[in-house]
């Protein structure tokens, strides 16, 4: 017998609007950009970067923060995840790593939405960072100006990037996440130790971008770049 809390007639009821994450989707940057990715990758025989896989990094992220019980605004975590590729046809056709070109990117969609659909600036900096980060297995830096990727990154954060007085992330080194259980599925991206608060989207998102590929269905696996300890061999999440 299935036992809640809640009355389970929700279920059926319809999923909650975001309508931040509107405002990115509709953003004419990302079109523009989701649009050039597409079309580069028509061809493409590994995995791609469409609007499938960022709906996947998100819910894969959500599904993990649930796992071990860590509470983040759901179209925080969609935001970070819709953005996290956007930077992918800049590497494509100029050479720049995309998680580089993704954050400059993102710091002008985030500093553009309308009045209505706005980021806090503590929010825009969680999701530059995981953006800059989620191809690292490094701990991301405590400041915006840290990230280096341009000017609109500073200014998203409250921040002048010309400035000698860079204002500081929130951070209590005391305010940490603990888990009791490490994730089976990617050891260079998992998410590890303790985490303090403003790490857990950047590394999520970072955990998520790997998970999230069935590798294991893969037609192309056996040519695929990544090492066997890298890609996702069965059903985990």
């Amino acid at each position: 017998m299935i036992e809640s809390k809640r009355d389970l007639s929700s279920l059926s009821a319809p999923a909650q609007a975001m309508p931040r994450v509107e405002a990115i989707w509709q953003h004419p940057i990302f079109q523009r950009e989701l649009s050039r990715i597409d079309h580069l990758e028509a061809d493409r025989r590994f995995c791609k970067h469409d609007l499938t896989h960022l709906l996947d990094v998100a819910r894969v992220a959500l599904i993990r923060l649930y796992e071990l019980e860590i509470v983040l605004p759901r179209d925080v975590v969609y935001a970070a995840s819709f953005l996290h590729d956007i930077g992918r046809a800049e590497q494509y056709e100029r050479g720049i790593p995309h998680d580089r070109a993704g954050a400059t990117l993102a710091a002008k969609i985030l500093a553009t939405l309308p009045s209505h659909a706005q980021f806090s600036s503590d929010e825009a900096h969680q999701i530059l960072r995981a953006i800059r980060h989620h191809r690292s297995q490094a701990v991301p830096p405590k400041t915006c100006a840290d990230m280096k990727v341009e000017d609109a990154d500073a200014r998203v954060c409250g921040t002048d990037a010309n400035s000698d007085t860079q204002s500081k992330a929130k951070y209590d080194p005391s305010a940490r996440f603990e888990r009791s259980t490490a994730p089976e599925y990617g050891t260079d991206t998992a998410l590890s130790g303790t985490l303090v608060p403003e790490d857990v989207l950047a590394q999520v998102i970072a955990w998520a971008d790997k998970a999230s590929r069935p590798c294991y269905a893969c037609p192309a696996r056996e040519v695929c770049k990544w090492p066997d300890e890298r890609k996702n061999l069965s059903p985990s999440i």
